[in-house]
This record gives structure tokens, C-alpha cells and sequence, in this order.
């Protein structure tokens, strides 16, 4: 018999840029039969491939003996630790995930509410943007947007080089980097266009 991996719901989102496939699990305990087993055999196989750990706790109960399966499980990981029914009278907190050893990251949320999300947000993003970088992965890019922005980054990018290459004045150079500057901004959804062009052409005495 096989447990389908359908089982697990899955998503890709992206934040400021950043692709990200979100799995959800199943909690980890002990299989009542063949099935079960089987099922917590695949939970932790993608537990143990995922680079990133979102420990959901109800903050409204104390741990019971599943949650604390799960964080034997997660020692020594990244993982962000989530704290939800931050609406409702806590009995669990940020100081006792602190003491339990689990990560500094700590988001309390409600998801009913939609309370501390973009908090949460905010620390995936700055997680993720601490693991090593490896220049040889493959880039994955989630949407025909996307790819649009990026080709007009990518042509407006050659434009500039082929420009400066034919010592161009600098003004026009500026058009073409700008246009690659909004493209980028069109993914990440920040664009600092201005900033970036007063640092590259200081030396400039640019329309002069």
C-alpha cells in the first residue's frame, strides 16, 4: 500500500521576490496501524528535506506530547516558531518556546483574525534570505509575469552595457538602467530607482 504525497497540501507563494514552496504536514506520533505509519514515514521525509521549519503551536493550550514529539524532532533546524490564537488568553509564549530551545524566530499570530502576518512574512523573508547562496541552483520563477519582467530587465540591462561599451553619454545609459530598475521592482515590489542612479552616476555630471 502507498500513502500518495496528495496528501500534503501544498503551495508556492513569493515574498518580495522570493519563491517559496509551503508544505503542510501532518503532526508526528506514534502510527495507531499500517497506514499511519506509513504516513508519518512520509512526514518525516519532508521534514527532514525541507531547508525551513514553521512550528505552529496553539497559544490558547499547553504542549501536549504530539507537540513535543515534534520539537525532538526539529532540534538542531531552522525553524521559525509560530504561536497561534494570539486572540485568545495565552498559555503558551514566546518565553516558554525560549525555554524549551527552540529558535529566537518567533511570530505570535491569529490566523483567525489575521493578526502578525506580515510579521511572519517578515521573518521568512529574512530567514531565507540567510541561507547560503548557491549560484548554481536552479532559479524558479513562479509566474508568466515574472518572466516578462525579467526579460525586460535582461534586454534593457544589455542595451546600458552596449551603450557604455560604445561610450555613449551618460544620460542616455541612465534611461535603459532605469528601465531595468522598474522591471526588477515589478518583482520584488520595491524600487529604489532614484537612489541607485544618483550612486552609479555621482561621477556624472549628467544633462550638463
Amino acid at each position: 500500500m502507498r500513502i500518495s504525497s496528495k496528501a500534503f497540501i501544498q503551495e508556492t507563494i513569493s515574498i518580495q521576490g522570493i519563491p517559496m514552496v509551503i508544505q503542510d504536514t501532518a503532526g508526528i506520533h506514534e502510527g495507531q496501524d499500517e497506514i499511519d505509519k506509513m504516513g508519518m514515514h512520509l512526514t518525516r521525509s519532508r521534514l527532514s528535506d525541507a531547508e525551513l521549519v514553521l512550528f505552529v503551536i496553539d497559544g490558547s493550550q499547553g504542549l501536549d506530547d504530539r507537540d513535543r514529539a515534534i520539537i525532538e524532532e526539529i532540534k538542531g533546524r531552522t525553524v521559525i516558531t509560530i504561536i497561534n490564537k494570539a486572540d485568545l488568553p495565552w498559555q503558551f509564549t514566546v518565553e516558554n518556546a525560549r525555554s524549551l530551545g527552540l529558535t529566537d524566530t518567533v511570530a505570535q499570530i491569529s490566523a483567525l483574525h489575521n493578526q502578525g502576518l506580515d510579521h511572519l512574512k517578515e521573518l521568512l523573508y529574512e530567514t531565507v534570505l540567510r541561507f547560503p547562496h548557491d549560484s548554481a541552483a536552479e532559479i524558479l520563477i513562479t509566474s508568466a509575469r515574472q518572466k516578462n519582467a525579467l526579460d525586460r530587465t535582461h534586454a534593457a540591462l544589455h542595451t546600458a552595457s552596449t551603450a557604455a561599451c560604445e561610450g555613449l553619454p551618460p544620460e542616455l545609459i541612465a534611461i535603459d538602467l532605469h528601465a531595468a530598475l522598474q522591471a526588477l521592482g515589478e518583482i520584488t515590489g520595491q524600487t529604489s530607482t532614484e537612489d541607485i542612479l544618483d550612486r552609479i552616476f555621482s561621477t556624472f555630471c549628467i544633462g550638463k
